[in-house]
This record gives structure tokens, C-alpha cells and sequence, in this order.
């Protein structure tokens, strides 16, 4: 990772990376511009390596501009049809905005997720790059920069209760909360993955023919690395981007109320079933991609020491971004 610039308020060192995601100091006090912040368009990196970064800090002073503020454009994707048979104008246009070749706007557009392409200054400058993206078929969101790399705090539900009306929440926290069954919601499934770091067995094999009586039969060890992997289904449930999503982890759901009644019934029944209560007649569960759980690059580390590894952050930051296109075409529908 190259070093970047320092922050001309506090002195505040950050990596390139970073400083391109961010834009501004995130020391709480300072809340400075950084140099690369003052170009026109900013190029971001690619999902995973901003899944990596996303929620470690949190802006105050993004948050303080509020509409104001710069803008994240970020493609909706997979993109229609018509734009994957024929690509190449596409890719050339995202291209140029990202300020590189026709080939890598072409690997950003056939991406099966959203991608976010450049961190711009203002509304107004976003609004001209998705003019830009929509000559050429392609649909995009530009939130607030602030909106989209907040902390991850999801209201994590323990316990749970499904009634005609609406669906009670009881979180890991003992927060209590409710989800009326005819408030317009989206719902995204996947698969979250925990990886600990690959560790040495010892396998020992006898060596065979030999009899038994005559001392001890000579062994051979054979070494083998292992990894564990523990794998879980989980449900994200947006009503609004704007507002912290309900976390659903199968087997960390406990039924109360009338549920508690079908306890014996198996955790994967009782979860689709909760999906089936939950998801929203008018648009029905959105289920990520399988590769999200077995491709390492969407794994990041979640302990200091890296020793263990985890396709959440980069699921959470999925489905942040699938809320926005959500509640932008949401938008677009309610003003035709």
C-alpha cells in the first residue's frame, strides 16, 4: 500500500487508498480536506478493496455538508441486457471516467455487483456523469460519500415474533423494535463465511506388510495444512438507506411469542419462512451471488493478528449499496 498525502490540519498520514475513499481527515477535531479531495473526479478502487476500508471511521465532517457534500457515483448492476451483448460504448464511457481504458470500464460494467466508479465534489457533478452513463443504457445512484462509508450497525435481531400486522424484533442488545408487514422493505439473503487461518495436521500412516511382534512398526507423518470455515445464511431487511438495516443470522434466531411454538421445526425452515413473512409482495428477496462465499478475494480480515477472514464486510457493503439503487428506483417510479 503507497503512502499518501498528509493532512495539512493535523498531519494525519494516510495510505493513497485511503485518501482516495475518504477525501477528508477523519480525525474527529480536524475533519480537513485532503489533497487528492480537490480534483473533479476521484477514482475509487474496486468493491473488495473498499469493503476492506469501509466503516473504520466515521466522517463528521462529510456528515456536516449534508446534500451538500461529495457524491459517490456508483453503477447499478448487472447491467440490462442489451448493454452485455454489446458492451464496447459502455465500457469506453466508464472508462473516461475513470480517467483509464475502454478495457477497464468494460471489467467494471460486466461486474455482477454495483460498482462504485468516482467520488465527485458535488450533486451537481454527479448528476452530469450519470447523464453521461444513462446516453449509453447504464443506470446509476450517486449517494453522499458520508451515507455509504459510515460504520457498519446493523440492529442485530436475537429474537423474533411473525403477526398478520407486523413482524416484533428483539436485538442482541435488548432493543426492541417492529417491522409493519405493509411498509414498502428490501430484503437480500447470501451467505456469510468465516475462514481461520489454514493450521498444520499431523497425519500418521503405518506402514503397511509389516507384522506385528517384531518392535515397533516405523510410522510416517505427513503434514497437511487445514482451514475451519464456518458457514451461515443471513438477511438484510432496508426500509430505508438512510436507516440502520435489521440483521438476521439463522442460527443466532431465537422464535418468541406465537413462533416459540414451532421451535422443534428445523432452524432452515423457520428461516425461510421468516424470509417469506418479511419480503415485500411488490419485490420479493434479492439473493446475492454463491461466489460471494467462495471467492477469496471477497474475503477480508476481521481480527488484528488476520488470522481470521470473512465475506461480511463485503456483503454489508452490498447491500448498503443495493438500498440506494433500491430507494432510487423507488424514486424514479413514484415521480413517472
Amino acid at each position: 500500500v503507497r503512502a499518501g498525502p498528509t493532512c495539512a490540519g493535523c498531519g494525519a498520514r494516510y495510505h493513497e487508498e485511503c485518501a482516495q475513499i475518504f477525501g477528508s481527515c477523519a480525525v474527529r477535531a480536524c475533519g480537513g480536506e485532503l489533497e487528492l479531495a480537490r480534483a473533479v473526479a476521484q477514482v475509487l478502487p474496486r468493491l473488495a478493496g473498499l469493503a476492506r476500508r469501509v466503516g473504520r471511521c466515521e466522517l463528521t465532517g462529510l456528515s456536516a455538508l449534508g446534500e451538500g457534500g461529495p457524491r459517490m457515483l456508483v453503477l447499478d448492476l448487472p447491467c440490462p441486457p442489451e448493454v452485455r451483448r454489446n458492451p464496447g460504448p459502455a465500457a469506453q464511457v466508464v472508462g473516461e471516467l475513470l480517467g483509464q481504458s475502454a478495457y477497464d470500464g468494460r471489467m467494471r460494467v460486466l461486474s455482477p455487483f454495483p460498482e462504485p466508479l468516482v467520488r465527485l465534489r458535488s450533486a451537481a457533478e454527479a448528476e452530469r456523469a450519470q447523464a453521461r452513463l444513462a446516453e449509453v443504457g447504464l443506470r446509476s445512484v450517486a449517494p453522499r460519500v458520508d451515507e455509504v462509508i459510515r460504520p457498519f450497525r446493523p440492529f442485530c435481531v436475537l429474537r423474533y415474533d411473525i403477526g398478520p400486522e407486523r413482524v416484533l424484533l428483539e436485538s442482541t442488545r435488548g432493543e426492541r423494535a417492529e417491522l409493519p408487514r405493509s411498509r414498502p422493505r428490501l430484503v437480500l439473503t447470501s451467505g456469510i463465511v468465516v475462514r481461520t487461518a489454514p493450521h498444520t495436521a499431523k497425519l500418521f500412516q503405518h506402514r503397511p506388510g509389516l507384522a506385528y511382534g517384531r518392535g515397533r512398526a516405523p510410522t510416517r507423518i505427513a503434514r497437511k495444512p487445514r482451514d475451519h470455515r464456518e458457514h451461515q445464511l443471513c438477511a438484510y431487511v432496508y426500509t430505508s438507506p438512510k436507516e440502520p438495516p435489521f440483521l438476521f443470522l439463522h442460527r443466532e434466531l431465537e422464535p418468541f411469542g406465537r413462533e416459540a411454538d414451532r421451535a422443534t421445526v428445523p432452524e432452515g425452515i423457520r428461516f425461510r419462512r421468516l424470509l417469506d413473512a418479511l419480503s415485500d409482495p411488490a419485490d420479493p428477496v434479492r439473493v446475492l451471488p454463491e461466489v460471494l462465499c467462495g471467492n477469496e478475494a471477497f474475503f477480508v480480515p476481521t481480527d488484528n493478528l488476520g488470522k481470521k477472514r470473512s465475506n461480511a464486510p463485503f456483503v454489508a457493503l452490498v447491500a448498503r449499496l443495493q438500498a440506494h439503487l433500491w430507494a432510487a428506483a423507488k424514486e424514479r417510479k413514484g415521480a413517472a
